[in-house]
């Protein structure tokens, strides 16, 4: 809905009879509120499944299913941001996590400690990828000099190194703007300066 910008939709409801009917609503923004708060008057409630584990081993096991289909989800995003099937829009900042942070909050700590942990290893598994500034980076130069049995030269070093920060810059500059864009106030003022 939040994305309907003031146009018409029509939604099924069921009422306590069992019987459905179709409704035509018009979403409104409203500037007023503020951003951070849940402001549409609904609550939604993500199907949770809970699974415990009858022992150490099993709880490992458990783990490591769940790192594996992180660690593909991630691939999977990194890859069609490259191949262009996800815009650089579709990403959140510091400001986005906040409020998913503050929505998985609202539901109970221990889904707030399972945001974190994922939080984590997202940005572990980003650490190691090769970009030169990064952990990843660092690893492909010792890789490389394990191998040819002699470090890069200092002026490839440099450059590589320049451009890591720059492409981790760049993306972290563009994730704040995309971030600040979704707050409706900011997004008034960056439309007014930049048309």
């Amino acid at each position: 809905m939040q994305w309907a910008d003031d146009n018409p939709l029509v939604m099924q409801v069921v009422g306590e009879n069992g019987e459905a009917r179709d409704v035509q609503v018009t979403p409104k923004r409203d500037p007023q509120r503020d951003w951070f708060l849940p402001i549409r008057g609904t609550q939604h409630y993500t199907l949770v499944e809970t699974r415990q584990a009858d022992g150490v081993m099993q709880a490992l096991g458990m783990a490591t299913g769940q790192a594996k289909t992180t660690l593909m989800r991630i691939w999977l995003t990194l890859r069609s941001l490259f191949t262009g099937d996800i815009s650089v829009t579709e990403l959140q900042g510091p400001i986005g996590i906040a409020r998913v942070a503050y929505s998985f909050a609202q539901h109970s700590l221990s889904r707030l400690l399972e945001f974190l942990a994922f939080l984590s290893f997202n940005l572990a598994v980003i650490n190691f990828l090769p970009i030169p500034v990064l952990d990843g980076g660092h690893m492909v130069f010792l890789s490389w000099e394990a191998v040819t049995r002699r470090r890069p030269s200092e002026k490839v070093l440099i450059a590589a190194t320049y451009f890591g920060l720059a492409f981790v810059l760049v993306l972290m500059v563009t994730v704040i703007f995309v971030d600040l864009e979704r707050i409706p106030a900011i997004k008034q003022v960056i439309e007014s300066i930049f048309g």
